[in-house]
């Protein structure tokens, strides 16, 4: 089967845990550009606060069906 996808890179963010960043940027793709296919960590980093963890953030690629 033959398939084309739009590839867009974002950033998510969660108080939780990097997995909770993905999460959230993956399920705002799919709710804002169509069909979610696929997901592609880049980069994880995340942001300090008084000296602890205030931020996970997680830098992916998502493919959308076209």
């Amino acid at each position: 089967m033959n398939a084309t996808y739009k590839m867009e890179e974002l950033v998510g963010s969660s108080t939780e845990s990097f997995a909770d960043a993905a999460r959230n940027a993956v399920e705002k793709a799919a709710s804002s550009m169509g069909e979610a296919a696929w997901f592609e960590v880049v980069e994880m980093r995340g942001a300090v606060r008084e000296g602890m963890v205030a931020e996970f953030q997680v830098k992916l690629k998502v493919g959308c069906k076209v």
